[in-house]
């Protein structure tokens, strides 16, 4: 009950995770000039499916990639170019980059978000966040193996 004496309800807001690479954007896009990158279209029904989540669903959806070394600035970019962050109205402020080489690295910045569930096309990072899950005594989200 709130002060005015009626009963107030407490709403949470669903989270998710979802990777980048090889989910929303195509693979192989790692040796070729960033010109070329661009003009890669999405992974088949990935907007849709991010504009569906966050909208109809309410799902609070986070990105949350791995980029290291001088290709740093390609999936901001093609993002960019793409509007993938107006077209599925994710917040600027939820995409996540990790830069280390080590795929594990990933578990912690997804587990502080604290998602219903997450997203990867890498079986490692998958099995990462649950190592990460058990040492730390955290409830294991849904896991999802994109291929």
């Amino acid at each position: 009950m709130n002060d005015a004496g009626t009963i107030s309800k407490v709403v949470t807001k669903r989270r998710g995770g979802a990777d980048v690479g090889h989910v929303i954007m195509p693979p192989g896009t790692r040796d070729i000039p960033i010109g070329d990158v661009l003009q890669m279209p999405p992974v088949p029904g990935s907007i849709k499916w991010l504009a569906i989540a966050t909208t109809m669903a309410g799902i609070e959806v986070h990105l949350v990639s791995r980029q290291i070394g001088g290709r740093k600035d390609i999936i901001g970019a093609w993002m960019a170019y793409r509007q993938v962050l107006k077209l599925t109205h994710i917040a600027p402020e939820n995409m996540h980059i990790v830069e280390e080489l080590d795929w594990a690295a990933k578990a912690p910045a997804v587990m502080q978000l604290n998602p219903e569930f997450m997203i990867d096309d890498k079986l490692e990072v998958l099995r990462a966040i649950v190592e990460y899950c058990t040492k730390h005594g955290l409830k294991i989200p849904r896991l999802y193996l994109f291929k």
